[in-house]
């Protein structure tokens, strides 16, 4: 699902770069580290590589973040750093 997140650690700016062979819809989550939803975002993904990015500059205090990435039936995931 995703192939890179950088960078991480990450000051005010992420960039998720996913591969996807279909068509599909991506839930990304951002969680705090007691698990309380920070953003919510529905992505549509093409059938090759996407890129986003997310401007998280003024939401966020420096910590430890989870990003949570669900796509039809697998779910993933990841730990992030703020500086």
């Amino acid at each position: 699902m995703i192939e890179r997140i950088c960078p991480n650690p990450f000051i005010d700016h992420l960039k998720i770069s996913f591969n996807s062979g279909t068509k599909s819809e991506v839930k990304i989550k951002i969680l705090d580290f007691s698990s309380r939803l920070i953003v919510s975002k529905n992505i549509q993904l093409k059938p090759e590589e996407n890129d986003f990015d997310f401007d998280l500059e003024d939401r966020l205090p420096a910590g430890i973040y989870f990003i949570h990435v669900i796509q039809q039936e697998k779910d993933e995931v990841y730990k992030l750093v703020k500086l």
